[in-house]
């Protein structure tokens, strides 16, 4: 009876080793998310965005009216400073290299609405606070 108790003891405890072993499985991957293959991902968006060593990134293309805007030169600066306010908005305007005698006659007409086009350079604080504008051509 002895033998008999001992071999189903030891018959439970090998069933129940197999057993937790189950148990102890790890449990089924979850489902990968699905990756629309015809929407690039953000990595290949930033690398995109990225111009290339040696080239400029190119510009955007502006067309605007508002309000001219000019104040003396500050601290450091040699010319005077004219903006063009657009509503709420306020770009600081800026000669492009073929429209320097352009700009005198632009600083002349403060207070009056123009309307400017030219190349949209973004703000880069704390420089270059405010979005600026290289004037091509401008008409009243």
């Amino acid at each position: 009876m002895r033998k008999l108790f001992g071999l189903a003891l030891a018959v439970f405890m090998v069933l129940g080793f197999g057993i937790s072993l189950r148990a102890e499985e790890a449990p089924a991957p979850a489902a990968a998310p699905v990756v629309d293959a015809t929407q690039p991902t953000p990595a290949v968006v930033e690398e995109a965005a990225k111009p290339a060593e040696g080239e400029k990134k190119a510009l955007e293309a502006i067309e605007t009216s508002g309000v001219i805007e000019v104040a003396e030169p500050g601290e450091g600066e040699k010319h005077k400073k004219v903006t063009l306010k657009v509503g709420e908005t306020v770009y600081r305007l800026i000669p492009s290299k073929d429209s320097k005698d352009l700009f005198k006659k632009l600083e002349e007409m403060a207070g009056k609405t123009v309307k400017v086009k030219g190349e949209l350079l973004p703000a880069n604080p704390p420089k270059y606070p405010l979005a600026a504008i290289k004037v091509a051509e401008f008409s009243e």
